[in-house]
């Protein structure tokens, strides 16, 4: 749990938490507590809050995936775009961008594809550590977004999905609508 121990450096460095609860028939039965927080990435989830039902050990491959995961969600934090000297951004042509982050083998990058008004509609890499089974293998892996509106001053999709090119074929892990977002100051 050592995103419990460190949640103060999300305001500082490349950082994020994600804690998803699911209910079955109006009972809370899984927690998923996905995170990257300082130089850590990592995954855990429980059942009924207290049985593990898995906790992804802290490696330079999650580390990896999770840094992904944060650098494919950017257009939902306007404002690390612009302000997170941690970030690396190359122009790749005129609709795309790569943004990457970390060294050596936790460097991660992703591209941004932009439609013609320059909202980011598609983010991919080709390499994310994916688990298979009880190893990491790299794959392709993608996101697209739609509907973008300006919320709080800052542009930003409603809806978006993503997910992983296996054997060729296109698998969609997670599909979601933004109901409510701000900027924290």
């Amino acid at each position: 749990m050592a995103w419990r121990r460190r949640i103060d450096t999300l305001r500082t460095s490349l950082g994020f938490l994600w804690d998803a609860r699911f209910s079955l028939m109006g009972i809370p039965s899984l927690q998923v507590i996905d995170y990257l927080v300082g130089r850590e990435g990592g995954l855990e989830g429980r059942m009924f809050g207290v049985l593990p039902l898995m906790n992804v050990a802290a490696t330079d491959e999650t580390f990896r995936g999770e840094a992904m995961r944060y650098l494919g969600e950017l257009m939902w934090n306007p404002d690390a775009i612009l302000f997170n000297s941690h970030l690396q951004w190359r122009i790749a042509n005129s609709r795309t961008l790569s943004v990457a982050a970390g060294d050596g083998p936790r460097r991660s990058e992703v591209r941004l594809l932009l439609d013609q008004s320059g909202d980011a509609v598609r983010f991919e890499a080709d390499d994310r550590p994916r688990l298979e089974g009880s190893a990491f293998t790299r794959s392709a892996w993608f996101g697209r977004c739609w509907d973008h509106r300006t919320i709080g001053g800052r542009r930003i999709p409603l809806g978006a999905e993503a997910g992983w090119i296996v054997q060729g074929k296109e698998f969609v892990y997670w599909r979601g609508i933004i109901e409510n977002w701000h900027a924290e100051h």
